[in-house]
């Protein structure tokens, strides 16, 4: 089996390149429990990440007593991610700030109290162990635009994707942009998790006895798709690490008026 040639290097390689990348996409939910000065904490970090900006919501147990808190002035830039909750104990508001360092399904986190304590803790990404099982093909049918991604640990600046989209059919991949279009052909397989994808390029590139085997996902109106665009195994864990050859791209469903462009 061949591989992709090097000629998807500039546009082709952004066939799946074409991404405004970040280290890792954090859209989802995370748990962490740990043992603090108060007692053991349990928490669950609902995220949601939109380019270098972090949203969501926490829910924490800390000995029986539940509670939910924003998730503020959050930040990812490359595999570092931060933001802060506030705290009611006694009727002071007290800042807790996170910085982590973001690996896989697991982030890394450094907390910090106010000025009473600094803890450790890892919170693990919650997964869909019946993602493959729930996985819908129809839905990949249409128009998605870049929105995040990694190439082999390297992070993407923003504006290397304009213009550029994926359209899916139920067999075809189309990847146009300022440099020209690309054409795939793909099949599924939704027997494993995640999803296997095996796609082969057919025009605009080195011909079609190019290939690549990746892994693909639906989460609402997002697609993530990772694969090594030279050729080998296909991954395991959507992330691309320096030295891995990966590519990891998240898209958005794109609207009408960009489908249209």
């Amino acid at each position: 089996m061949k591989t992709f040639k090097p000629k998807l290097g500039a546009v082709a390689l952004s066939i799946f390149t074409s991404l405004h990348l970040f280290a890792a996409d954090v859209t989802g939910d995370w748990k962490a429990e740990f043992d603090t000065q108060i007692g053991a904490q349990k928490y669950t970090y609902h995220l949601k990440q939109d380019g270098e900006k972090i949203t969501g919501k926490a829910n924490s147990d800390i000995g029986g007593e539940k509670r939910e808190v924003e998730l503020k002035d959050g930040k990812i830039a490359g595999d570092q991610i931060t933001f802060y909750e506030t705290f009611d104990y006694q009727g002071n508001s007290i800042r807790i700030d996170y910085t982590g360092k973001i690996a896989g399904d697991e982030i890394k986190f450094t907390r910090k109290v106010g000025d009473f304590a600094t803890e450790e803790l890892v919170a693990k990404r919650v997964k869909d162990e019946s993602a493959a099982a729930g996985f819908d093909a129809a839905k990949l049918v249409g128009t998605w635009t870049y929105v995040s991604g990694e190439k082999d640990g390297a992070n993407l600046d923003k504006d290397h994707f304009a213009g550029q989209k994926a359209t899916f059919t139920d067999k075809e991949i189309k990847v146009s942009g300022p440099n020209g279009e690309y054409d795939f052909t793909y099949k599924l397989d939704t027997k494993k998790l995640p999803v296997a994808i095996t796609m082969e390029m057919t025009a605009g590139g080195g011909g079609g006895d190019s290939k690549a085997a990746g892994i693909i996902a639906l989460d609402g109106n997002n697609l993530k798709l990772c694969y090594p665009p030279r050729g080998g195994a296909a991954p395991t864990k959507f992330e691309a690490p320096s030295g891995s050859g990966l590519h990891y791209f998240v898209f958005e469903r794109a609207s009408d008026k960009a489908a249209a462009k």
